[in-house]
């Protein structure tokens, strides 16, 4: 089980594979929402998406799961896929 965290200035949404893990929408200033989801080992394709209206802007993606602390997703865990 992993918990993810966005913490956004304005809409986000956050989705890991077809399932969205938070749904972060509508104008506000910057807060945190979070959402939790089972992973097996292995690569998952997500995406994270937000919109800025106006006044401050600010996204941050935040994770924590078995043996690892609350932190940033590390760019070290993260890969982009070639298209041919």
């Amino acid at each position: 089980m992993y918990t993810f965290f966005v913490r956004s200035d304005d809409g986000s949404r956050f989705s890991i594979g077809d399932a969205t893990v938070i749904d972060h929408d509508g104008l506000h200033g910057a807060d945190e929402m979070n959402g939790k989801i089972n992973l097996k080992t292995g690569k998952h394709a997500l995406s994270l998406n937000f919109f800025q209206k106006e006044g401050g802007a600010g996204l941050d993606l935040d994770y924590e799961g078995p043996e690892i602390t609350k932190q940033a997703v590390p760019a070290a865990v993260l890969f982009r896929l070639k298209k041919d």
